[in-house]
């Protein structure tokens, strides 16, 4: 926001505040969600579970990516749109800044559940020198491209890619210092990760470009892409263990939300 202002002034910055807002909103959905395993994930590794601590890294950074695809997808396709609904005017630079801060995030969602692993060791000072150091790299950077003449959105794409730098690090950092074992992390949750995405995709761009008028195009879209990372996730993002385990999360949220709605029900006969 820092060097935008410098550069381009008020006007952009109006357009980044706007793209924060959504990334914002849409990410407070996975965070609340891997706010769940947090505790399990300390507890596990204080009480010397390692193999259930290492399932529940797997499982909180597998699921919150699809979860976060689940919103992402269709949100980077109809952003145009979407906006103009939104906004009377849409300052320029906001839909790329949108995209792009939500791409951000989804490589973030990956990311948090291995910060939380580290978090639960309490030996963080090393670690935090690392990728506070990486993480920081993002000013000089950008504020060179921006010297250099380079567009405005060149800065989310900077973020993006010392993202993926701090992923690595994260990676190589529990690989050597934890001895976690990061074979059995690509194999199941990053190649998972890469046959949804690949299997998901397609049929939410076909249509997008094949229907025609904006709220059909909307509505077509959204729903597209809802059952396509659906049905992609479950057949082939997701072991047997895993549907049953989401499986019971769903049966939970769902039997948790009709006692809600008994209760609100029963109250207002009694107050009738």
């Amino acid at each position: 926001n820092f060097l935008i202002n410098i550069f381009y002034g008020v006007v952009v910055n109006a357009a980044t505040g706007i793209a924060n807002q959504v990334a914002g909103t849409v990410y407070q959905f996975v965070s609340n969600f891997q706010t769940a395993f947090n505790p399990q994930i300390v507890k596990t590794y204080a009480t010397e579970q390692y193999e259930n601590f290492q399932l529940l890294i797997c499982r909180a950074s597998k699921f919150s990516y699809f979860l976060i695809l689940l919103i992402v997808l269709p949100l980077l396709l109809v952003m145009d749109c979407a906006l103009s609904i939104w906004l009377v005017e849409v300052p320029e630079y906001t839909s790329i800044f949108c995209r792009l801060i939500l791409l951000f995030f989804v490589i973030d969602a990956i990311n948090a559940p291995l910060w939380m692993s580290v978090q639960a060791t309490g030996n963080i000072r090393n670690y935090q020198i690392l990728m506070s150091g990486l993480i920081l790299l993002n000013l000089p950077v950008s504020y060179i491209l921006l010297k250099l003449g380079y567009p405005v959105y060149c800065v989310w794409i900077v973020r993006i890619i010392f993202n993926v730098v701090t992923f690595i690090a994260r990676c190589w950092y529990m690989k050597s210092k934890m001895e976690f074992p990061m074979r059995n992390f690509i194999n199941g949750v990053m190649w998972p990760i890469i046959l949804v995405t690949l299997a998901a995709v397609p049929l939410p761009i076909l249509a997008y470009y094949t229907i025609s008028g904006a709220y059909a195009n909307l509505i077509t879209t959204v729903l597209v892409s809802f059952v396509s990372v659906t049905i992609a996730t479950y057949s082939l993002g997701l072991t047997h263990n895993e549907k049953a385990f989401a499986m019971t999360i769903l049966r939970t949220r769902f039997s948790l939300l009709n006692k809600f709605i008994a209760t609100k029900n029963n109250q207002s006969h009694e107050h009738i």
